[in-house]
């Protein structure tokens, strides 16, 4: 991801595709299990957009 972080994003079908294309992963599970967890990581969550925005400060 760091050589080449225009070839992945929150879509896990081009993340598969991205990981055959650069990388030698020796079993299909392995590049699927790979390509979950780039899109998982790489997903903005609605919640996480916000911030601190949302937050209420007491006292």
């Amino acid at each position: 991801m760091l050589r080449h972080p225009e070839a992945f994003g929150p879509d896990y079908d081009k993340n598969k595709k991205s990981l055959e294309d650069l990388a030698l992963i020796p079993s299909k599970q392995l590049r699927n299990h790979i390509a979950g967890y780039i899109a998982k990581s790489l997903k903005v969550e609605p919640d996480e957009e916000e911030g601190d925005e949302g937050e209420e400060t007491a006292g």
